[in-house]
């Protein structure tokens, strides 16, 4: 976990576990690619939010 991953990452990790808990290997699978998809976006979206922040506070 991190302060800064969205819902929608955790919701699809869980997914992904239910899924290979419940023997169903292609779809966990697909559905952990989806939750490292999201996992890669949040830390771009966190990066670029602490790169550019700054130029949203009125000088």
């Amino acid at each position: 976990e991190s302060s800064y991953q969205w819902t929608v990452t955790v919701k699809a990790i869980k997914a992904a576990k239910k899924a290979l808990d419940a023997g169903d290997d292609k779809a966990a699978r697909e559905l952990a690619h989806k939750a490292m998809d999201l996992v890669e976006a949040t830390r771009l979206q966190a990066k670029i939010e602490s790169e550019t922040w700054q130029m949203r506070v009125p000088k």
